[in-house]
């Protein structure tokens, strides 16, 4: 994939899942590990990994390395399956933006 394509592919998903969970894009870097910010990594992670994304280009907008882009994708899934009902309103916003800018 050519890089300003990733750069464009991350840059689009990350501004949505923060304008859906009313976060700043920078909260999502820091090293915190208190709710929401690795949530909403997770929810950045799958959404990279459905558009092809590898999992260090994943974790590169967040300073994190491949392994985390890893855990957050397998945290992603455990957390719905274990119906995390805070999870899976944050997913459930995060895709209602995602239709609203289809829309638009």
């Amino acid at each position: 994939m050519v890089e300003t394509t990733i750069k464009k592919i991350q840059d689009e998903i990350i501004s949505t899942v923060c304008r859906a969970l009313s976060l700043e894009r920078r909260e999502l870097s820091t090293p915190s590990r208190k709710a929401p910010y690795p949530d909403a990594r997770f929810i950045c992670y799958k959404l990279m990994h459905e558009k092809g994304l590898t999992s260090a280009e994943m974790a590169l907008p967040f300073r994190r390395d491949h392994s985390s882009a890893e855990h957050g994708l397998k945290q992603y899934t455990n957390r719905l399956e274990s119906r995390d009902k805070v999870f899976a309103e944050m997913v459930a916003k995060v895709n209602a933006e995602m239709e609203v800018q289809n829309e638009g």
